[in-house]
């Protein structure tokens, strides 16, 4: 009798799952620079390409301080005509299932920040499926492991000038806004 309780509580548990349910593997949506957890508190959203050639991206924007300060991170996948869910490798060659980091740091205004990273090396990005939410797709996003070579462009002389590694970690679940 105890048995067939479990077997009605598991079937009663499974029918009241519907499409509106997100994986149960929760991700505390979070990351990581230098050791500093921040958390993150607004949904990611697509970008469309600024020029022909170039990948759309997905970014956040996240305040990262009291008195305001915004960071702004960008994820630029290279999906190919393949599924958007799956693993990216870190290239910055463009090819098809790889992807790039973009981290600008006190973004004031496109042309205002304190710097700038230009990728180097990282883990596999994994972008999974998770489920729903109001008929919207659940994602969950995470790079294990990334450097960041900060630092600025120099145009006069058409170089960039690293100030060393941070090191970067990431972890998302929710949804992704539509292209802004």
């Amino acid at each position: 009798m105890i048995a067939l309780g479990i077997v009605l509580l598991g079937v009663l548990t499974f029918a009241g799952c519907s499409e509106d349910d997100v994986d149960p593997t929760f991700v505390e949506s979070e990351y990581e620079l230098d050791g500093k957890r921040y958390s993150i508190d607004s949904n990611l959203f697509f970008t469309k390409a600024a020029e022909a050639g170039e990948e759309d991206q997905i970014r956040l924007i996240q305040e990262t301080s009291p008195d305001g300060q915004q960071d702004m991170i960008l994820f630029i996948p290279v999906q190919g005509s393949g599924r958007f869910e799956g693993s990216y490798i870190y290239s910055k060659t463009g090819d098809i299932r790889t992807y790039n980091v973009v981290y600008v740091r006190n973004m004031q205004s496109d042309d205002s920040f304190d710097w700038v990273t230009n990728g180097d090396q990282g883990s596999p990005m994994q972008i999974i499926r998770a489920g729903s939410q109001n008929g919207e797709p659940v994602y969950t996003i995470i790079i294990e492991d990334f450097d960041l070579n900060y630092g600025f462009y120099d145009f006069l002389g058409d170089k960039w000038v690293s100030l060393g590694i941070k090191k970067f970690r990431f972890q998302y679940q929710g949804t992704i806004d539509k292209i802004k």
